[in-house]
This record gives C-alpha cells, structure tokens and sequence, in this order.
C-alpha cells in the first residue's frame, strides 16, 4: 500500500494540493530539476549549476539567486530518495517519483567518489582555510579553497570570493581567483616579523610606562619625605634609616598600584611562528583579525593582544 506524504517542506518541484492532501508535479520547477539532474550527471559541481541556472535566469524558490549550498540540498540521499518515490523509511510513496531508482545510485556514486575521505583530509593543509579571517575585498565575503588539477599528480590551489563562485562573478566581478602561493608566503613572513619586531616595541612601551610612572611616583615621595622631615624632629642617623625602612614598603606598594593600571598590561611572550601548519594556523588566528583580498593586492589587519591602539593594517603587492 502506497504511503501518504507526512507532511513538512515541500520539496523542490511538488506543490501542495489541497483537495487530497497530497503532493503533485510543479512544472516550472520540475523543468529547472531536470536541467540540474542533466548536468549533474555530466560531472557538473553545484557551484558551476548555481552559475548557469542564474545565467538563464532562473531563481530559486524563495525568488533569490541560485547557489550551491541550495543546489546541494536537492542532491542529498534522503532527498533522492524521495525523488525516486520513496519515504525516508524506505516505503513507497503515493506521489509521482521524478527519478528512476539507477538514476539516483549514479548520483550518488557521482556526489560521494570513494576518495572523498582523501580530499577531506587534503583541505585541512590549506593554511588560510576555514579560519574566518579570509575576506573578498569588494562583497566581504568568505574566501575559500578552490582546486584545479593540472594532471593526476599536479595540483593548482586558488582563493575564489564564496559569492562569486556560489551564485556567478556577475554578483561579484572585481574578485578573481588568486593563487595560494602569492598570499601564503607573504602571510608568513610578515607575521613572523611582527612576532620579532613588532611584539618587542609594545614590550619596550609598557617597560618605558612604568619606569616614568617609577620615576614620578619617587619624586612624589621624596617630596612627601621632605616635608615630614622638616616638620620633625628627627635627626640622628638610625632614626632615619627606620623611617626610611618604613616608607619603602609603601613605596613598592604605590608603584605594584600603578603598574595595574598601565595601558600596556602585560609583557608578551616572544614567540616563533612555527613550521608546523596547524601551529601556523593557530598563531594567525591569535593575531590577525582579518585579511581582504583584492585584485593587485591585500591587506592584513593585525590584532595585538594589549590593547585596541595596536589594532594595525598593513597593504602588500602579490608576489
């Protein structure tokens, strides 16, 4: 016996048909599923269909541009499933299936290849990747990893704007892509030169603070001593030694006071960017909030763990 729709999200291509309560073919869509399943089945990625259905002018079903994230969601198992005829537990449904059973297995084998697990590792080793930190200049989108294979064994790394690739570079012309090599070592080795450099002078600017607030805190105190002296009667030696003995825990204590209250709280450990990618990555992560990506060059905006005045942005040329 054929089983009702449950009911839920209409899926993409149906409507919902009062009379009965069931589903039945939407044919504008149901054109538009076709034209997705056809390049599917050519080895076609949902970022390239997204593209291509926004160039022939469809649009989705909430009236937005196509992107791949929505292209993907028609083409994941449970939805097949369903496509073909079937409910999630297997049953046969009483709404028209607009796949065949083998269509759905060459999906599949086509969207989950048996070396998935192999590329899932690979993008890990991208230093830039799935940081949050890479922006596209002109929309502020997400930057992400794209690959092109030269050959079998021959591999080309690009940064491509997420807009651009999800929904077509006519939402975002200015962007293009920018190989890995020109940002990563640039990357590097300006981060390692903030490390050395740059993390010393912030140090060197707190040790200065409290010295001059050591110094104007001792005149302070030196005037405090001299005028009680005056007004005492104090005057053999081991008299004031004892009440130098005692002011100076004072003393130590004023100045411990208005160390806590420099702008510069702490000293920062020197540290080496180190040569392991998941340590790279960790460091860019503490100390850089952002990287924006345009189309001759990029910026870098540090972020110094003391205070907002050393939030700074540097601009470099691709190498």
């Amino acid at each position: 016996m054929e089983k009702k729709w449950s009911g839920g999200g209409i899926p993409y291509g149906y409507k919902f048909n009062s009379k009965d309560s069931s589903l039945i073919l939407e044919s504008a869509e149901v054109q538009v599923f076709n034209i997705i399943i056809e390049m599917i089945l050519n080895n076609v990625g949902t970022s390239v269909i997204a593209q291509e259905l926004n160039k022939m002018g469809y649009l989705s079903r909430t009236g937005k541009p196509w992107i791949n994230t929505v292209v993907a969601v028609l083409l994941n198992p449970k939805r097949l499933k369903f496509y073909s005829g079937y409910d999630s537990e297997g049953n046969r449904g009483n709404w028209e299936a607009l796949l065949e059973e083998q269509t759905v297995k060459t999906i599949l084998e086509i969207r989950n290849p048996k070396d998935k697990g192999t590329k899932l590792a690979d993008r890990e080793q991208y230093l830039l990747s799935n940081l949050n930190v890479l922006k596209c200049g002109y929309c502020h989108s997400t930057v992400k990893t794209s690959v092109t294979k030269k050959s079998k064994s021959v591999k080309v790394l690009y940064y491509i704007c997420c807009k651009r690739q999800q929904s077509g570079k006519d939402l975002c012309k200015d962007s293009k892509l920018i190989r890995h090599e020109k940002i990563n070592n640039k990357v590097i080795s300006d981060l390692s030169n903030v490390l050395k450099r740059d993390l010393n002078k912030f140090n060197s600017r707190h040790l200065k603070y409290v010295a001059n607030l050591q110094r104007l805190d001792d005149i302070k105190l030196l005037e405090n001593s001299l005028a009680i002296l005056k007004n005492s009667t104090i005057s053999d030696l081991e008299a004031a030694t004892k009440f130098k003995s005692e002011l100076l825990p004072e003393f130590k204590e004023l100045v411990e006071r208005f160390e806590q209250q420099s702008p510069f709280p702490e000293i920062i450990e020197q540290k080496e960017l180190g040569v392991n990618i998941i340590e790279q990555r960790n460091t860019i992560q503490k100390y850089i909030d952002e990287i924006l990506l345009y189309r001759d060059h990029f910026t870098i905006q540090y972020r110094m763990p003391i205070d907002n005045e050393f939030t700074f942005i540097k601009e470099f040329a691709y190498e």
